[in-house]
């Protein structure tokens, strides 16, 4: 698959905002345009999450991450009065960078619960 095929397929998800991180510097590598509608267009490749996001949301998802290699959580969303469904998974980024990817979404109702749940007490521009 080509890499603009790729990019379409990932920017096609309109229900899923899907970016990645560096794990060392927390800069933002990859993002498809579900999270940069959700950003407020405040969203840039480079940037350091903590520039986007509340720092609590930041380092939740690099401890979900440090859990296993695929992990799902479920953080209560004050703002939207939902919860969001979010998975964090250690990748390599080019084959050599170390790397988070993220998946975030709306949790619908009545969905099996995840082993725990995180309660967000920040406040974030959007929904993811």
């Amino acid at each position: 698959m080509s890499h603009d095929n790729l990019a379409n397929l990932l920017d096609s998800l309109t229900g899923v905002s899907v970016f990645v991180i560096e794990d060392k510097t927390q800069r933002l590598l990859y993002y498809n345009q579900r999270c940069k509608d959700a950003g407020c267009g405040r969203i840039e490749l480079g940037m350091r999450c903590q520039e986007i996001w509340p720092a609590g949301f930041v380092s939740s998802l690099l401890k979900c991450a440090e859990e296993g290699s695929s992990n799902h959580m479920v953080r209560y969303a004050p703002w939207l009065k939902c919860s969001l469904n979010i998975t964090a998974d250690r990748i390599l980024w080019d084959g050599r960078i170390p790397a988070v990817a993220v998946t975030v979404s709306l949790r619908e109702p009545n969905r099996r619960s995840p082993r725990r749940i995180v309660i967000l007490d920040e406040c974030m521009p959007r929904a993811l």
